[in-house]
């Protein structure tokens, strides 16, 4: 799978590029400026693995707004023991669906 380049002009933004709230599947928001404490985080369908799953809630926290401290912070701590903790502190910060 290709990475995705935020800063590419073409990478689509928001509303004014067509993207609503209903294309969203990580997180939703009000405002690219907005935070949002318990950001929307789908995993039903998708992989399991502690490493997809980390890397979906990072992806959400970093579009909720966090600051890279508190995402620092929620790493360290979902990463503070074995699967079953992984998902305790997902859920803890993120509306899991």
């Amino acid at each position: 799978m290709p990475r995705i380049n935020e800063d590419d002009p073409s990478y689509p933004h928001g509303e004014e590029d067509g993207i609503t709230s209903d294309h969203l599947e990580i997180g939703t928001f009000e405002s690219r400026n907005a935070v949002t404490d318990k950001p929307e985080l789908k995993l039903v369908g998708r992989d399991g693995n502690a490493f997809a799953i980390l890397g979906l809630a990072m992806r959400a926290a970093r579009g909720a707004g966090w600051t890279k401290e508190r995402i620092a912070e929620f790493r360290t701590e979902a990463t503070a023991g074995d699967y079953n903790n992984l998902l305790r502190v997902v859920q803890e910060h993120f509306n899991v669906y």
